[in-house]
């Protein structure tokens, strides 16, 4: 092999090499340039979901859902409304985590880790508060709103077999997914009555 021929071959193996690196580099401001779009796109979606929400930052998630709760115990608020709100503060955790995950290669090691730690704890309270508010929406059940879970007497109209509407006493009484049952004094036993023959409850 001559040498121009030798020196031919070398240069077509560093003018592949070289095109390859540039190949690799435009990769890299690719995967970069995609990599901040994302994040871009990210954090626009969080600023959509704070406007939309009216979302206080300075009270943090614990802050907002105690907020949301103390609603619902006022009455203020269903339970179904509160269920929402958890269910938002979960999105926004979810969103945090992986906006935090696409930026760690640009973040301080501690930064990351206290922010990641904070968004962890603020998703597992999410959770955990939306089991709850599951468990008390299986248990309610079809009972109104306007009814306790239980009471020591209640007076109510209710509607038998045949329409006739009568008034009944019942102590000790506690509501259950489909009815509420009481002890009835005349009967000297404890009976059910369906939520939807119900009128004029009162009680206490």
């Amino acid at each position: 092999m001559g040498i121009r021929s030798w020196l031919g071959e070398i240069k077509a193996k560093l003018d592949a090499a070289a095109l390859e690196s540039k190949k690799r580099e435009q990769e890299r401001k690719t995967s970069l340039a995609k990599k901040r779009e994302e994040d871009r796109q990210a954090e626009a979606l969080m600023v959509e979901i704070r406007a939309k929400w009216a979302i206080d930052e300075a009270k943090g998630t614990d802050g907002r859902l105690q907020e949301h709760y103390d609603a619902m115990q006022a009455g203020k608020i269903s339970l179904e409304d509160y269920k929402s709100q958890i269910e938002l503060e979960i999105d926004l955790a979810k969103i945090e985590i992986e906006s935090l995950r696409n930026s760690r290669r640009d973040m301080d090691r501690d930064d990351y880790e206290a922010q990641r730690e904070k968004a962890d704890e603020d998703l597992e309270a999410g959770k955990w508060r939306l089991g709850w508010v599951n468990r008390q929406i299986r248990e309610k059940g079809d009972r109104p709103e306007w009814m306790g879970k239980s009471g020591k007497w209640a007076r109510f109209q209710y509607a038998d077999a045949d329409g006739e509407i009568k008034t009944h006493d019942i102590s000790m009484w506690k509501a259950y997914s489909k009815e509420v049952r009481g002890w009835v004094r005349k009967s000297k036993s404890e009976v059910g009555f369906s939520y939807d023959k119900i009128t004029n409850w009162q009680a206490g």
